[in-house]
């Protein structure tokens, strides 16, 4: 296959101070945009809105299902797109609005029947989570152009990302649920005056996104060219991802390592209420995990590129297994010991974090190095359909985990709250345990070998489309 190519992105020029910054304020605003609906939409339809349980796990599996079918159309619309205003920028500019005017609906406080209320969520869910693909994609490809085959733009841009959502993670813990509880009881409706400023803090970044990337992403007029990604058929995008080994293996491990976050997020907020019996101290316990989390941020890129994007993910996954295994057996009733072993689990996932969406990146460089094709936008989507396949796989379990502990929500009681932190343990100590064994065993794609591919890369596309490339960024900063 011919490895001409057509694009108009900067080849390893120097990235502008500002756009690690201007990322990072990106990543802080949106970190408040989805935990409503990942952490609270649960809470919010059985306590709120009086959806049966039934009919949660039922809106649940609709929900997910839809996400999962928008997953499989994301990539290739992302990787499709050219207009006058770029392949990225139009989706960072427009979705955003989208997904706050869904949230509106979804938390307006319609009540009805348990059917009626169903098809409005799974609809306003969907299309939110729809655009919220959109939009994560278009991030993480607009990140490949500005950051070019320069791993250190890259981990600098993922790294201040992680610290940056770490800090909106501070200020969601301390004004979300204790909001919510002081609302609830008085009688108004926290949901949604917290989906309208949070709806806006989701919106405002991406105007400055959307204008000072343009030079990034602009009109290319050669889009459409034989060899160019414009022109590869979808089916051709999944068979060469789906070919590609080291794909197969990290996408397995992080589909496994996701499934808890389904089955924990949203049966966690009922640990406070029934286990501790304190709603709002689930608003302390997040706020100081959170904090700690941005103190990990801040120090851990050191070590995790010492480590390596491999071992940074056995090593985060050994420590969380283990972490967990504690919280399902010291947290019933025990706050202090939840408060201090979340802490160190986010610790432990930092590690990781830091490098954010490098590794789909990495993938993404091998197969564009092996087929001749970019397909890196399109790859880069896959990040999306893990967790959408994990919600699928963990979303049905979150009522069965309830039913397990005895809840009872027309009384406002669970029998047994120890049952629901067993699980709340287990379930993720089991599948980070399966994902480090995945990685250490079959991940063979080495850092070295991504540098070089995405070295070969930009060259390949510095020839093609002329852009300005400077060898002396091939000589990657160990700081």
């Amino acid at each position: 296959m011919s490895n001409s190519q057509t694009t108009s992105e900067p080849v390893l020029t120097e990235m502008k101070k500002h756009m690690p910054y201007l990322f990072a304020f990106t990543a802080f605003c949106q970190g408040f945009g989805v935990v409503l609906v990942l952490q609270y939409l649960s809470y919010y339809v059985t306590e709120y809105m009086g959806m049966s349980l039934g009919a949660l796990a039922v809106v649940l599996s609709a929900c997910t299902t839809a996400d999962f079918v928008f997953t499989i159309i994301t990539g290739p619309i992302v990787q499709k797109t050219m207009t006058r205003w770029g392949q990225f920028r139009p989706f960072i500019i427009t979705c955003p609005f989208i997904i706050v005017l869904g949230y509106i609906v979804i938390f307006y406080g319609f009540k009805s029947t348990d059917t009626v209320m169903s098809i409005m969520i799974a609809t306003c869910y969907g299309l939110t989570g729809f655009c919220w693909q959109c939009l994560t994609a278009s991030n993480n490809g607009l990140l490949s152009r500005v950051a070019g085959a320069s791993a250190s733009n890259r981990l600098s841009i993922t790294s201040k990302n992680m610290i940056a959502a770490r800090v909106a993670g501070v200020f969601v813990n301390m004004i979300t649920s204790p909001f919510i509880q002081w609302s609830t009881d008085r009688g108004i409706n926290g949901y949604l005056i917290l989906t309208l400023g949070y709806g806006f803090l989701t919106i405002f970044p991406n105007i400055f996104l959307f204008i000072l990337t343009k030079e990034y992403d602009q009109y290319d007029p050669n889009y459409k060219a034989p060899e160019s990604p414009a022109n590869v058929k979808v089916l051709s995008m999944y068979l060469e991802t789906f070919k590609n080994p080291h794909f197969i293996v990290f996408f397995i491990s992080q589909f496994v390592v996701s499934v808890d976050n389904y089955v924990v997020m949203p049966v966690n907020t009922y640990y406070w209420r029934y286990s501790v019996g304190n709603f709002s101290l689930m608003g302390l316990a997040g706020t100081i995990s959170v904090g700690v989390g941005i103190v990990a941020a801040t120090v851990m890129p050191p070590i995790s590129r010492r480590l390596g994007k491999k071992n940074s993910a056995i090593t985060a996954y050994s420590l969380g297994a283990v972490v967990n295994v504690l919280i399902a057996f010291l947290t019933d009733g025990n706050y202090i010991a939840k408060i201090i072993l979340v802490t160190c689990n986010t610790f432990a996932d930092t590690i990781f974090g830091t490098w954010g969406i490098n590794l789909y990146l990495d993938i993404a460089e091998y197969q564009e190095y092996t087929t001749g094709t970019d397909m890196r936008a399109f790859v880069i989507s896959m990040a999306n359909m893990t967790p959408r396949l994990a919600a699928m796989a963990g979303n049905p379990f979150a009522p069965l985990v309830l039913r397990y502990a005895g809840y009872d929500g027309a009384s406002g009681t669970m029998a047994n709250p120890f049952r629901m932190c067993m699980l709340i343990g287990l379930t993720p100590a089991t599948t980070y345990v399966m994902a480090a064994l995945i990685l250490k065993f079959f991940y063979k794609l080495t850092d070295e070998d991504a540098a070089m591919y995405a070295e070969a890369n930009a060259l390949k596309r510095a020839a093609a489309g002329g852009d300005t490339f400077d060898a002396s960024l091939l000589v990657e900063d160990d700081d």
